[in-house]
């Protein structure tokens, strides 16, 4: 409830992170071998998703923080 601005626009970037994942599948499966592509899409459908979770999580967790930190400063004066 602190950041749904956040999420909004975060909603976004994995929908961009899917466009893309598709669009390089389309490359990696029409230019390699099928044990090409699929030893790189096992690995990097893992580490793409993964990778956007932490950068979120971080990212969420430092907005809420600092707007936590501000709520408190102004509810002091």
């Amino acid at each position: 409830e602190t950041v749904p601005d956040v999420s909004y626009i975060f909603g976004f970037v994995w929908a961009g992170l899917m466009f893309a994942s598709a669009v390089l599948n389309i490359v990696v499966a029409l230019n390699f071998s099928v044990t090409t592509w699929s030893a790189f899409m096992s690995i990097y459908a893992i580490a793409s998703k993964l990778g956007l979770f932490l950068i979120q999580y971080v990212v969420k967790l430092a907005i809420t923080t600092r707007r936590h930190r501000t709520q408190a400063a102004l509810a002091g004066c």
